[in-house]
């Protein structure tokens, strides 16, 4: 009997072990697929001005913030930067994957906002 429970034991991991790497590649497959669906259904041009557009918001965000808060100094000031920034890229990142735009092109339009984001830091304070 113990040696039966045993080999059940090990029957039972070995189905579940299966059933998780099947999971995952099922998992795969529907990100794929997504990324198929969103290639096919957003267009270019949609990718591109709905990123530039979020660049303007982060833009507005930071100017609002630097003329009604505090100094670039500020610890506020640099975190929501960052945060700006990180989240932003990661949308550039996805629009990479989907093969909207080039790799080239979204180190551009990244680069573009932290220059951007760079002038408003730099002139923080000397409004005052």
């Amino acid at each position: 009997m113990l040696k039966e429970n045993s080999l059940l034991k090990r029957y039972v991991l070995l189905v579940l072990e299966t059933l998780e790497l099947k999971y995952l590649y099922d998992i795969i497959a529907l990100v794929k697929k997504g990324a198929e669906i969103m290639r096919e259904s957003v267009s270019r041009e949609e990718v591109l001005n709905a990123l530039a557009k979020d660049a303007e918001k982060i833009q507005a965000l930071l100017d609002k913030q630097r003329n009604l808060l505090c100094l670039s100094q500020c610890p506020a000031f640099e975190e929501v930067a960052d945060t700006q920034l990180y989240g932003f890229s990661k949308e550039v990142h996805l629009a990479q994957s989907c093969g909207l735009i080039s790799g080239k092109e979204g180190q551009e339009i990244i680069k573009n906002l932290e220059h951007i984001l760079s002038d408003i830091y730099v002139t923080a304070g000397e409004d005052k």
